[in-house]
C-alpha cells in the first residue's frame, strides 16, 4: 500500500513545520510520499511570490535532512488563470500527480493535508491501518482538532461544525460527516472514478466528498489527529479562516448558528422516508409543512415518482432517495428553513437547546466545555 499526502502551499511562512511534523510520526511499513503544490496566479502579490519562493527553498533544504522513507515532490504552479487559481486547483494538481504516479489504484491512498497543520505521531500508521482494515471502504474523513486556546472564535466554529454534524446524525441523515480539505482521504480509483478534485476556490472539499458520498463506504478516522491552523485568513470567502477573521473584526462576537427546530423538522422528513415503501411511495402529507413548499420547488413528487421506476426494492428505493436528497440538497434545505421558518441563534443556546432534545438534560457550560463534549461525540463513532 502506498500513501501520498497531498499539501497546497500558497503565502505560507513555515511549510516546513507541516513536513517536519509528518516526519515525526511513527515509521509506517509502507511507501510514504509528500507532494507540495506550490501555487500563485497570474495576479498574485509581489510579497506572494516572494514568500512562494521562500517555501520552494525551504522544502529544497528539508529535503537535504528528511528521513529516508519520506519521499518528498513539489510543483511549483505558477501564472494561474485568476478564475481558477485557489485551493481545488492546487489539491487537484497535487492528487492528479499523486494518482499518476500510484502503483496499485485501489491499494494507494491519497491524503490531503495543509501547509499550516500539524499531525499527532499516529496519523500515517492509523491511515494506513483504518484503509488495510476495511478494504470496502474507499473514502474518509480524519479528526482534527483545532488549537482551543487561541481564540473564543476557533473554538466558536469548531463548535459548530461539530454541532451541525451531530444535528445532522440526530436527524436521521445517512451523509452526516465531517468534510475538512485538510483531513480527508481517498483511494487513488475512487478519486479518478468520480472524475477527481473540483476547481472550487473554496468549498472544495465539501463539493469533492460528498460527490463519493453516496455511493461509497465511508470512514470515519477518529484514533489520530489532524491539528489545523486557527489562524485568520482573507483567502477564501468561506471555512476556518475566514470564520475567524468575521469574528474577530465583528462588533459583536457572538457567533450565530442554525437553530436546532431545524435538525428537529429535518428528523421528520427522514422518519416519513425511512416508513415509505417502493410500492406506496412517501406520504408528503407525514411530512412537516415547513419543508413541503422546499421540496415542492425541488421537483420531489417527481423524482420520487423516477426513483420508484428505477429501485426493484424498499432498501434501494430509500438508498436511492437519500441520493437525490444528497449534500448539496440537504444544506440547501437547512438554508431553506434558516432563511424562511427558524432564524438563526447564538452557538451557546444553539448547543444548549439541541443538548436538550438530544439527551433530554439542559447543561450551563462554557463554549469550550460544549466542544469538548461534541468532541467526544464524534470521537466516539467507530468507521
Amino acid at each position: 500500500m502506498e500513501l501520498f499526502v497531498v499539501i497546497p502551499c500558497y503565502n505560507e511562512p513555515d511549510v516546513v513545520g507541516a513536513l517536519q511534523s509528518i516526519a515525526q510520526c511513527d515509521i509506517p511499513t509502507s511507501t510514504v510520499t509528500i507532494i507540495v503544490v506550490v501555487n500563485e496566479s497570474d495576479v498574485a502579490r509581489t510579497d506572494v511570490l516572494q514568500c512562494n519562493q521562500k517555501s520552494i527553498a525551504d522544502i529544497n533544504n528539508w529535503e537535504l535532512t528528511k528521513p529516508a522513507w519520506i519521499q518528498i515532490i513539489y510543483k511549483h504552479a505558477k501564472q494561474v488563470p485568476k478564475k481558477i487559481a485557489g485551493v481545488g486547483h492546487a489539491r487537484k494538481i497535487g492528487m492528479d500527480l499523486a494518482y499518476d504516479l500510484s502503483v496499485n489504484k485501489k491499494e494507494t491512498i491519497i491524503s490531503c493535508f495543509d501547509a499550516d497543520c500539524r499531525c499527532s505521531k499516529n496519523y500515517l500508521n492509523d491511515v494506513f491501518e483504518a484503509f488495510s482494515t476495511y478494504p470496502k471502504h474507499d473514502v474518509a474523513s480524519i479528526y482534527f482538532e483545532h488549537d482551543s486556546k487561541q481564540s473564543d472564535a476557533i473554538v466558536d466554529y469548531e463548535l459548530f461544525l461539530r454541532y451541525h454534524v451531530q444535528g445532522l446524525r440526530f436527524a436521521g441523515y445517512p451523509y452526516a460527516y465531517q468534510t475538512i480539505g485538510s483531513s480527508m482521504a481517498v483511494r487513488a480509483n475512487t478519486y479518478k472514478e468520480f472524475g477527481g478534485m473540483n476547481l472550487r476556490k473554496a468549498g472544495e472539499d465539501f463539493y469533492f466528498l460528498h460527490k463519493i458520498i453516496p455511493y461509497r463506504n465511508f470512514l470515519e478516522i477518529n484514533t489520530c489527529t489532524v491539528f489545523p491552523s486557527a489562524r485568520k485568513s482573507d483567502r477564501v470567502p468561506f471555512g476556518t479562516g475566514h470564520a475567524v477573521a468575521k469574528q474577530n473584526a465583528s462588533i459583536c462576537k457572538t457567533y450565530y448558528t442554525y437553530h436546532p427546530a431545524i435538525y428537529a423538522q429535518i428528523k421528520k422528513l427522514i422518519t416519513t422516508i425511512e416508513a415509505s415503501t417502493l410500492i406506496d411511495g412517501i406520504d408528503v402529507m407525514q411530512i412537516p409543512s415547513e419543508i413541503t413548499t422546499f421540496l415542492a420547488n425541488e421537483n420531489f413528487v417527481h423524482a420520487v415518482q423516477q426513483i420508484q421506476k428505477q429501485s426493484k426494492s424498499d432498501t434501494l428505493f430509500h438508498q436511492n432517495i437519500y441520493r437525490w436528497l444528497n449534500g448539496f440538497r440537504m444544506l440547501k434545505l437547512v438554508h431553506y428553513l434558516r432563511d424562511m421558518s427558524f432564524t438563526n441563534i447564538p452557538i451557546h443556546q444553539a448547543v444548549q437547546e439541541f443538548w436538550c432534545m438530544l439527551r433530554k438534560e439542559r447543561l450551563q457550560q462554557s463554549n469550550k466545555e460544549w466542544l469538548e463534549v461534541f468532541r467526544s461525540l464524534e470521537k466516539a463513532t467507530i468507521v
